[in-house]
């Protein structure tokens, strides 16, 4: 698992580190306890004679794409799992999946 340190804004990262390496940057003190946990990740490719503008247009409608902002409001204002549950029900599209950030690495790369 890979961690962004230094984010400047809501999309860039300066480095991408290791955990293990993001830690190390951190102050040591008694009260942060350190805890790290892998998880799965599933990743998938589409292979399609679509144009590619279309795939992507049939993702975006399929993917919930909330506003973050309220949305991040609401889950901290939520006092039960109930209410976060749904929340986090309403944020999602037709798939079960939700959009938490969309990078366009080409124009990164471009820079």
């Amino acid at each position: 698992m890979h961690a962004a340190h230094e984010v400047n804004g809501p999309r860039y990262a300066h480095a991408i580190l290791a955990t293990k390496e993001l830690l190390a940057l951190l102050p040591a003190t008694q009260e942060r306890k350190q805890t790290i946990k892998k998880v799965e990740i599933e990743r998938f490719s589409v292979i399609s004679s679509k144009p590619f503008e279309a795939v992507v247009a049939a993702l975006r409608v399929a993917v919930g794409r909330p506003d973050m902002v309220e949305f991040a409001k609401a889950t901290k204002g939520a006092r039960n799992f109930t209410e976060l549950e749904s929340v986090v029900q309403r944020g999602l599209g037709w798939t079960g999946l939700m959009m938490f950030m969309e990078l366009d690495h080409g124009a990164i790369l471009r820079k």
